[in-house]
């Protein structure tokens, strides 16, 4: 409460007046700051009511932004993964190419390497009863030549007759001599041209024989195989036929193709070395799966 100058004039002396004064003025103060700090935040919240709310169409400008940097957003993530998958895609291929080039090379390098080994090695065999060597792969034909071998003496023939028990192909042609002959020498060997004597071909019958000498390249070995006419697993058949012989005396047995070919002009000729059917006999053979008196087969394999 204040304390007037007349109230100090009429009480107090003067020092204690001036520090009347001294005190009310401060409690003056005092009130003043306090009825001050009260209005200060009233004005401030007058200050916030007083400012203007933002307008709908400033709020539908930001939204639209919003919108548009997240559809920017988007679609800069579609392309960037739509190019990383093109990129896998590419790269994907590329590998399956380079695989598939690198499969081709090492298949061309595996079959030079194999027709350059197949070059160093071949076979040869004789094709009796064909004047020609089957049109197998790598199989050419060296020559062809005419089907011979020692005199066939009769059954009642008790003379033997000097030759060697094994068939040759003597070619057809373009014979060589390293000497000339020299008639009247005796002690000499003599070959006679070979003839069939067969009832499964008739017009074969009672003809010579023609042969072919086949050479095989990339084949290592032949066989022939009695009473087969197919060959075993991983083997070429060659050609098959019937197993012949010569009759009425020693011979090796050999395998006359199923056609039985002959030589124009040569039928029913004296002193031929004959060929039979080669037959089974139960006697010493089992008659299963062998038939008594039935003509085998044979089979010229290549491996």
């Amino acid at each position: 409460m204040a304390v007037n100058d007349t109230s100090c004039e009429l009480r107090f002396d003067d020092s204690l007046c001036v520090k009347l004064i001294e005190e009310g003025d401060k409690k003056n103060e005092r009130e003043i700051e306090a009825s001050l700090g009260q209005q200060q935040p009233r004005r401030q919240i007058n200050d916030r009511r007083l400012k203007p709310p933002p307008l709908p169409q400033q709020q539908d400008q930001k939204k639209s932004c919003f919108v548009a940097v997240t559809i920017a957003l988007c679609i800069l993530a579609v392309i960037v993964l739509g190019a990383l998958v093109v990129a896998g895609v590419a790269m994907h291929k590329s590998n399956v190419l380079n695989q598939a080039q690198m499969t081709d090379l090492g298949q061309a390098l595996r079959d030079q390497l194999r027709l350059e080994l197949q070059a160093q090695f071949h076979t040869v065999y004789t094709r009796w009863g064909n004047s020609t060597c089957p049109p197998t792969e790598g199989t050419s034909t060296l020559y062809k030549g005419l089907m011979a071998g020692h005199h066939t003496k009769p059954s009642n023939q008790i003379t033997d007759y000097n030759g060697g028990t094994n068939f040759q192909c003597l070619p057809q042609e373009n014979v060589e001599y390293a000497l000339p002959s020299s008639p009247g020498i005796q002690g000499n060997n003599t070959i006679y041209g070979a003839e069939y004597r067969t009832s499964i071909n008739p017009d074969s019958d009672l003809n010579n024989i023609p042969c072919a000498v086949c050479l095989v390249n990339s084949r290592t070995v032949t066989r022939m195989i009695p009473a087969q006419t197919t060959c075993p697993s991983n083997w070429r058949r060659e050609y098959y036929g019937y197993l012949m012989a010569q009759n009425h005396d020693y011979s090796t047995y050999e395998c006359v193709d199923v056609g039985m070919e002959i030589v124009p002009g040569t039928a029913r000729q004296e002193g031929v070395a004959v060929l039979v059917h080669v037959e089974a006999s139960c006697n010493g053979l089992p008659c299963h799966p062998y038939n008594e008196g039935k003509e085998l087969t044979c089979v010229i394999c290549s491996i």
